[in-house]
């Protein structure tokens, strides 16, 4: 499956996220797999002029976003137990 062709078919700020599952039911690593190029350019806008983030694909979530016991709980939710799940969410980090 191309999770990038996913992410990239949306003109806002999109993102596919991976959430392990643990042999007895909890969570392991979240990652975030794919973010299309408005998703992508937040890093940029966030880290401000002269610095240089890249986003790589399949990296632990912690790495871009700082931990977040909430948003784990949510993608949890979401991944594992297949409940629908939504969210309103302005994030000050980013200007979005």
């Amino acid at each position: 499956m191309d999770l990038q062709a996913i992410a990239n078919q949306f003109a806002s700020v999109t993102c596919v996220m991976s959430v392990e599952k643990k042999p007895g039911g909890g969570y392991g690593v979240i990652r975030i797999e794919a973010g299309n190029a408005a998703y992508e350019k937040t890093f940029l806008d966030a880290a401000g002029e002269g610095a240089s983030p890249k986003f790589v694909p399949g990296q632990n979530y912690e790495v871009y976003i700082p931990k977040d016991l909430n948003f784990e709980d949510f993608c949890y939710r979401a991944a594992v137990l297949k409940k629908p799940m939504h969210a309103y969410v302005h994030p000050e980090r980013f200007p979005v």
